[in-house]
């Protein structure tokens, strides 16, 4: 067990020196950013209104009604609001009458709308403008930040295997392969010191990023256990591709060739309609999109997740010992 420690951190050591992999490491925690930007984006269709101190709060309550409103001290500093790059309208009241302030790039007919409700708002005593209603069509959230969110915790599972096969690329090309299979250090913990990385950094990145993306209730010993179960497949494709590539740019080519079942799976799980998603049952990746997606619902029980994840296990036994003897010819 000490040796397997002492090997892990030098792995983990000689890692963090290489930039590629530190991109490697940082690139998830980025995209799920972007990720959940783009989701916001998509999903804010309110209008929004900042209000000054002139404006009653009997009229803030009324408009809270139909849009989102942010009251601010001054004039001033609604306008400094209103002159962001987002949507958001201005109001004010000058003597008896309301003002609307825009910026002149908002969305086309929010104006409109907001002078209906400004106009129900003077008139109260006639008919509302506008109804508002809400109607639940089963989306818990919105499509780009639930399967967007759980296609990139399945990404980053693989990214542990690209950490391996860097490792053994650059251990050949110093030749400090061949020192390690003459030391003490038996094949299996040599295996276990490498293997390590490709568990600890993709569970660290998912819980990372299922944590940016804001998910309400997530369990995260689920997700820990999902991720474990799909990072054995990276694990044995980068101890492949590492063991018998002598270049790092192109052991990393190899390694992508991952992202074409991972993508066919993921949206195949989408768009497939359920009597012919038995077509991707082969796949590992679909069992882990599967499990992603429950749990981003807070619909996955603890029985589920050991169901998909002793598949994605079973599969993992079956792909390596097919290619068990490839690791072993290339660790030589």
């Amino acid at each position: 067990m000490r040796r397997v420690l002492v090997l892990f951190m030098k792995e983990l050591k000689t890692g963090l020196r290489d930039s590629m992999i530190v991109y490697i490491l940082i690139a998830p925690f980025i995209l799920a950013l972007i990720l959940k930007a783009i989701s916001a984006s998509v999903s804010a269709t309110t209008i929004n209104i900042a209000v000054d101190g002139t404006v009653s709060e009997e009229t803030s309550a009324i408009l809270s009604e139909y849009a989102e409103v942010t009251r601010y001290g001054s004039k001033d500093e609604a306008i400094r609001r209103i002159g962001d790059s987002d949507d958001v309208f201005g109001l004010t009241m000058e003597g008896d009458r309301y003002t609307i302030i825009s910026q002149g790039d908002e969305m086309e007919r929010s104006a409109e709308l907001l002078e209906g409700i400004i106009n129900h708002i003077s008139n109260l005593d006639t008919p509302k403008a506008i109804g508002v209603s809400v109607t639940d069509i089963g989306w818990k959230l919105s499509p780009l930040s639930q399967y967007g969110g759980s296609l990139l915790a399945i990404f980053v599972s693989v990214f542990g295997g690209m950490v391996i096969l860097i490792g053994l690329v650059q251990e050949k090309q110093e030749k400090t392969i061949t020192a390690l299979n003459v030391s003490p250090i038996g094949k299996v913990e040599l295996a276990a010191g490498k293997a390590a990385l490709g568990f600890l950094f993709p569970l660290a990145q998912v819980v990372g990023v299922i944590a940016l993306m804001g998910y309400e209730g997530i369990d995260y010993p689920m997700v820990m256990a999902v991720t474990v179960s799909i990072a054995f497949i990276s694990v044995i494709v980068g101890f492949v591709i590492g063991a018998n590539n002598d270049n790092v740019i192109g052991a990393i080519a190899g390694m992508k060739i991952l992202f074409v079942p991972i993508l066919a799976s993921v949206f195949g799980a989408i768009l497939l309609k359920e009597s012919l998603q038995f077509l991707l049952y082969w796949s590992p990746f679909y069992w882990a999109f599967k499990a992603m997606n429950k749990i981003v619902l807070n619909e996955a029980t603890w029985p589920m997740i050991a169901s998909y994840s002793g598949i994605i296990l079973a599969i993992t036994c079956a792909v390596f010992i097919l290619l068990r003897k490839k690791i072993q010819h290339g660790l030589v």
